[in-house]
């Protein structure tokens, strides 16, 4: 039979060609060259572990806001366990932007809405609500999975404006560490009001891009995975060609 040391585990993402060419055309547009198109949830992985916020192979849970959308990410020192992304609009908001209404009746305009309005935004009581909602479905779906480790601690981040709200309603629910994110974490200076929420996947784009080893995913070059240099030896041979150039130079 098959050994624990025999176990592969593989990080797999699939993204819309259209998604793609949308992303190179706007580099373009901005007079720049798309070298790398990463995964946000790889990003936030990055910037996470190098924060220091969690210790050893402790499971972080982080919650990233979006006004539709929140981004669920299980995170095992700097690698990727988990990752979820699920709306949080109300569902009139999400049956009327389908333009579909329930079976048995009309679709009505709410007072004052003019045709083509744009719809109301979500309440902070009913945003935090599906939000918690979803983060329970998320940990369901990631304790079924093998090997899985407990997770110890919560993070928040985003700019809605729920962010301290919903770390109020995951501390009452859960007995575990919750908390707002902050760029601070990472050695940088945040502005005031903000806690890093548009910047924490771009720090770590960043940080991984440069690494040796390259994205983890790049949707840019899928059939062109990093090339796993030796360094160790890449050192040594840089070092006897510099001891090769001084011996002629004096010779």
């Amino acid at each position: 039979g098959s050994s624990a040391s025999d176990k592969v585990e593989l990080l797999v993402a699939v993204i819309k060609k259209e998604v793609v060419e949308q992303c190179s055309r706007g580099a373009a547009a901005a007079g720049l060259r798309l070298a790398a198109l990463g995964l946000r949830s790889c990003a936030n992985a990055r910037s996470i572990g190098e924060s220091g916020v969690a210790t050893g192979q402790q499971a972080v849970a982080l919650l990233s806001l979006h006004p539709d959308e929140v981004t669920i990410d299980v995170i095992v020192g700097q690698a990727l366990a988990f990752s979820r992304v699920a709306s949080v609009a109300p569902q009139e908001q999400s049956v009327r932007a389908s333009g579909e209404a329930p079976a048995g009746t009309e679709a009505e305009p709410e007072a004052g809405a003019s045709e083509g309005s744009a719809l109301p935004p979500q309440t902070e009581a009913g945003y935090i609500q599906a939000a918690t909602t979803e983060l329970v479905r998320s940990l369901h779906s990631y304790d079924g999975l093998a090997d899985r480790l407990a997770v110890e601690r919560m993070l928040v981040t985003g700019g809605t404006g729920y962010e301290l709200g919903l770390v109020e309603a995951l501390s009452r629910r859960f007995a575990i560490p919750c908390g707002v994110f902050s760029l601070a974490a990472l050695g940088l200076k945040s502005a005031e009001g903000q806690n890093g929420a548009g910047a924490l996947p771009a720090v770590g784009l960043a940080l991984g891009v440069h690494d040796p080893e390259g994205l983890p995913l790049d949707f840019l070059h899928p059939k062109q995975p990093p090339i796993l240099r030796n360094w160790r030896r890449i050192k040594l041979l840089s070092a006897a060609g510099v001891g090769a150039l001084l011996l002629f130079s004096l010779l």
